[in-house]
């Protein structure tokens, strides 16, 4: 979850976008899914401003969330339709997570193993040897969300 303040940018991403978002009143529950591995991501309408298309990203949660009417949601999927959305010009929460690296989901997949034996959740191996494939554009996303986010800050 990004968002801009008055005070600073304050990136609280790792925690979660259900726990971030909470002040803003977006409701997350658990729905007896997960998405645990990668999984496919596609812009809504609103969402094309800021993703170019269809893309594949790295899950790991079994919450999903319901986002206020003053919301606008930008990526979806089947499984979890909120894996993006903007409140205002300068909050964004995203469910997937571009920040983790693969040394992290070495870790991951050790010590929250258990989270790999729910139904649907991708296998060690496949979170391990598709990060070269799928992280390189991911990062570039990032990358270019970040650029254009930062840029929009007024108080230069």
């Amino acid at each position: 979850f990004f968002f801009q303040a008055e005070d600073g940018i304050r990136d609280s991403s790792v925690t979660g976008v259900q726990t971030c978002a909470l002040p803003i009143w977006v409701a997350a529950h658990d729905e007896g899914k997960v998405e645990v591995g990668y999984v496919d991501i596609e812009p809504t309408a609103a969402g094309k401003e800021w993703f170019k298309g269809p893309m594949k990203v790295y899950q790991w949660h079994r919450e999903g969330m319901h986002i206020p009417d003053c919301c606008e949601l930008l990526a979806t999927n089947d499984t979890y339709p909120v894996q993006g959305f903007r409140c205002g010009p300068n909050a964004f929460g995203f469910q997937f997570h571009p920040e983790v690296t693969l040394e992290m989901k070495k870790i991951w997949t050790l010590s929250a193993s258990e989270r790999l034996k729910s139904p649907g959740a991708q296998q060690r191996g496949v979170h391990l040897s598709m990060h070269t494939l799928y992280d390189p554009p991911l990062d570039r996303w990032i990358n270019g969300f970040l650029d254009r986010w930062l840029a929009t800050d007024t108080r230069h």
